[in-house]
C-alpha cells in the first residue's frame, strides 16, 4: 500500500508530460526496479545465472533514477514530501533507494500473496514456488528487453 502511494506520487509528478524523455526515464526506472524485485525471489540456480542481468538492470535503474530525481517537478514534489518535512536533507541516493525498496516490496508481496501468503512461515517448497512465479513474471514483463 505504501509503495502504491509512492508510485502514484511519481506518476502524478509527471502527468503534464506526454512521452517526454522524463516520462521515458521514469518508466525505465520503475520497470528496472520491478524486475530487480522479481530477481530477489529467484531460486538459487536462476540467481546464479542472472548476475550479469542484475548488473545491467541496476545500472539502468541508477542512471534513470538520476534523471528522474533531477526533474524540476520531482524536486518540487520531494520538497513537499514527508522526508522534507523532517528537516533533514536527504541525498538523491536515499530517494533512489527508497524507490527501489518500495518496488521490491510491492512485487515480492504480490508473488507471495498469490502463493501461500506472506504471513506464513516459508518452507523450501514454498520458496521454490515463489521463485518459479517470480521468474514467470520477470519473463512476462519483458525484463530481458530492458537495456
Amino acid at each position: 500500500m505504501k509503495s502504491n502511494a509512492f508510485y502514484l506520487f511519481l506518476f502524478l509528478s509527471f502527468t503534464s508530460y506526454s512521452k517526454s524523455p522524463d516520462e521515458q526515464q521514469l518508466s525505465r526506472m520503475i520497470s528496472s526496479a520491478e524486475c530487480l524485485g522479481y530477481m530477489t525471489l529467484f531460486n538459487d540456480d536462476d540467481q546464479t545465472a542472472s548476475t550479469e542481468k542484475v548488473r545491467q538492470l541496476a545500472t539502468v535503474f541508477k542512471d534513470s533514477s538520476k534523471g528522474v530525481l533531477q526533474n524540476p517537478k520531482m524536486r518540487e514534489g520531494l520538497a513537499k514530501g514527508i522526508f522534507a518535512k523532517s528537516g533533514v536533507k536527504f541525498s538523491d541516493e536515499f530517494y533512489a533507494g527508497s524507490i527501489l525498496a518500495a518496488s521490491r516490496e510491492e512485487v515480492t508481496n504480490s508473488v507471495k500473496e498469490n502463493f501461500g501468503g506472506r504471513q506464513i512461515e516459508p518452507n523450501a517448497d514454498l520458496k521454490k514456488i515463489w521463485g518459479y512465479e517470480a521468474r514467470r513474471r520477470f519473463d512476462s514483463s519483458s525484463c530481458n528487453q530492458i537495456k
